[in-house]
């Protein structure tokens, strides 16, 4: 067998991106729990003189409360506009695609308060907020306001989300396009196939049919295909035989 050593170092590569991947997620957690204790203790502290401002509560910042906000990267462009997402990396990515200068970065809340000086803090509160900073605001409290003030007017670049957006967006776009059923003699011998088809045939009265209605008719007819697997998945399955064979068309 070999040595101990040997198998750290030469171990499966999906192994070794899994401990990466679940140590930097203990890593994250350990983090936005030490800021969220932070903000708790300065709570604590003060909590028969917490700050109030009218210019947060008309944005409905609170800064005396956490939240995942502060553990995401902000960057702010040559135009003076911010940008966030999980890591500065990502935003900078994006910017260099869209040819907008990168001015300044923070990796996480953390990051910019502890780069912030009181004066700076208090300054960027008159700039932002257009009043100057209560007097029972600590400069925690003045950073989490301004922090959070950029998320309401930033513009995100989450990966995830992007790709959530553009899913939903391929999804509306294929659900409107229209199935054609040409009349042929049919020779499948795949009955869940033959089962497709007619439902198909049947759902084309007036020579064609959206895929958002065939959907529905299929899922409806589900019995017909005789499978406990999710029936649009099995027409999607049969639908490049279907189209190469010269059963249907779609535009």
């Amino acid at each position: 067998m070999p040595p101990r050593s040997w198998i750290a170092s030469n171990g499966p590569r999906e192994q070794k991106d899994r401990i990466m991947k679940t140590r930097t997620e203990v890593i994250a957690r350990t983090e936005a729990r030490s800021r969220s204790r932070r903000i708790a203790a300065n709570v604590k502290a003060n909590k028969d003189n917490l700050p109030t401002c009218d210019a947060w509560a008309k944005m409905n910042i609170d800064p005396t409360e956490g939240g995942p906000n502060l553990n995401l990267a902000m960057c702010e462009d040559a135009q003076g506009k911010f940008h966030y997402a999980t890591t500065p990396r990502e935003v900078g990515r994006n910017l260099k695609q869209e040819q907008l200068p990168l001015k300044q970065s923070w990796e996480s809340w953390d990051d910019f308060d502890e780069h912030t000086t009181d004066q700076q803090a208090t300054d960027l509160h008159l700039e932002i907020f257009k009043v100057p900073r209560p007097q029972k605001c600590s400069k925690v409290y003045c950073t989490v306001a301004i922090w959070k003030y950029w998320f309401l007017v930033g513009k995100s670049h989450i990966v995830a989300k992007q790709k959530t957006e553009a899913k939903a967006k391929a999804a509306s776009k294929t659900l409107s396009r229209a199935y054609v059923y040409l009349a042929k003699q049919v020779e499948l011998g795949t009955p869940q196939a033959r089962a497709c088809l007619k439902i198909i045939e049947d759902s084309c009265k007036d020579g064609q049919v959206t895929e958002s209605v065939l959907k529905d008719a299929i899922i409806k007819r589900a019995a017909e295909l005789k499978t406990r697997q999710d029936p649009w998945r099995i027409f999607q399955y049969y639908r490049p035989s279907l189209i190469a064979a010269g059963y249907i068309r779609h535009d």
